[in-house]
């Protein structure tokens, strides 16, 4: 009872009343219940106070999840907005893809047509008729390609295929026999192997004078073709049309360029080899015109002065030798720069200079000869200061 009448919200209330000596048991009871009420009522109105509280906190985070929760919506669905036009743009890409092998298949089709038609003799309306099959495939595949989005005109390409279509009939046709037209064939194969060999011998699987036999059997093929029968190819008719003869001249001409082109290349590459070996050959002498310099001997050094008349001098021997090896050592050094001077000139010579390769060989070359000067001053200077 003590501790109950202490421990209440209102034990000071309490406290004065213990302090009334004349109060009855029912005063005491009934003051402890009113006592009880009022701690009930603020317990309660604590209590009231805390789940409000509660429930506002809970109120705003619902509402936060609730915000978080449309934000994660809005990210899904871009995500799947994103994800349905990658979709879109792959499956384009596929159907794009599919319509340029199709023409490719088309095109050795085309070929291996034109070819029956010549076995079998056919007639301008047949080759008329391939003609325009091809136009009307080429507008079908336009038409495919601009419905998958395909931004790239491709319209050169298709006409660039119907004129070389175009052109193959019409010698076809003016072909006056199948053995020109066979010249003909043999003839692009040859060109085939024509530049078959040049990729080997730029890969070096063939010598780089390979290139000028390669032209001159280009050029005695040609001869062949045109009736030459001094020509030792053997071609598998004459070739008459003018068109045909006039490239032949062409493609001997540019093959000229190319082996012209080649061999110049490889005597400038010479050439450099060269000037990199003499290089290398001048700093070895470097070396060893270095080498005597730590050797050298001077007046005061003679042998026949007394050794005791020589060590009074030492310092002044010393000294002088030391001169004397710094003013041949910078001479050496002034020698090494204008060597590299002369050599990156006549290296430019052998460069082109609207290659970005030789050009940055060129600086490589500057680079190298500037470190080994730089290298070469400094040892030779602290050699001679601490070995003359």
């Amino acid at each position: 009872f003590s501790k109950k009448l202490t421990c209440g919200a209102n034990s000071e209330i309490v406290s004065a009343m213990a302090n009334q000596k004349n109060l009855s048991g029912q005063d005491i009871d009934n003051i402890l219940d009113e006592v009880s009420d009022q701690e009930d009522i603020a317990l309660g109105s604590e209590l009231s106070k805390i789940k409000d509280e509660l429930n506002g906190k809970f109120g705003s985070l619902a509402q936060k999840m609730e915000r978080q929760l449309a934000r994660l919506r809005q990210k899904l669905e871009a995500e799947k907005q994103e994800q349905a036009a990658l979709k879109q743009k792959i499956q384009a890409s596929q159907q794009q893809r599919d319509e340029f092998k199709q023409e490719a298949v088309q095109k050795t089709n085309d070929l291996n047509q034109i070819n029956e038609f010549y076995k079998n003799d056919a007639d301008e309306q047949q080759f008329s008729a391939l003609h325009n099959g091809i136009v009307q495939r080429h507008q079908s595949m336009q038409q495919q390609l601009q419905a998958t989005n395909y931004s790239t005109d491709v319209s050169a390409m298709n006409k660039a295929w119907q004129d070389e279509v175009k052109k193959i009939t019409s010698a076809i046709l003016s072909s006056p026999s199948k053995a020109e037209l066979a010249s003909i064939l043999d003839e692009l194969q040859q060109r085939t192997k024509d530049v078959n060999t040049l990729k080997q011998i730029e890969n070096g699987s063939l010598p780089i004078e390979a290139v000028s036999d390669l032209v001159d059997k280009a050029e005695e093929r040609h001869a062949a073709q045109q009736g030459d029968q001094m020509a030792a190819y053997k071609t598998p008719g004459i070739i008459e049309n003018a068109e045909v003869l006039q490239n032949n001249a062409q493609w001997d001409k540019c093959m000229a360029l190319v082996r012209d082109f080649v061999l110049q290349n490889q005597q400038r590459l010479a050439q450099r080899n060269d000037l990199y070996m003499q290089e290398l050959a001048g700093r070895i002498g470097d070396l060893s015109q270095f080498k005597e310099i730590l050797n050298l001997k001077i007046a005061e050094e003679d042998e026949t002065v007394p050794l005791y008349e020589r060590k009074k001098h030492l310092a002044k021997i010393k000294a002088k030798k030391q001169q004397e090896a710094n003013r041949r050592r910078v001479d050496l050094c002034n020698n090494v720069q204008q060597r590299h001077n002369q050599v990156e000139s006549q290296a430019k010579n052998t460069l082109n200079a609207q290659s970005q390769k030789d050009q940055n060989e060129l600086q490589s070359l500057s680079n190298n000869d500037g470190g080994w000067r730089k290298e070469f001053d400094q040892d030779t200077r602290a050699l001679v200061e601490y070995l003359v």
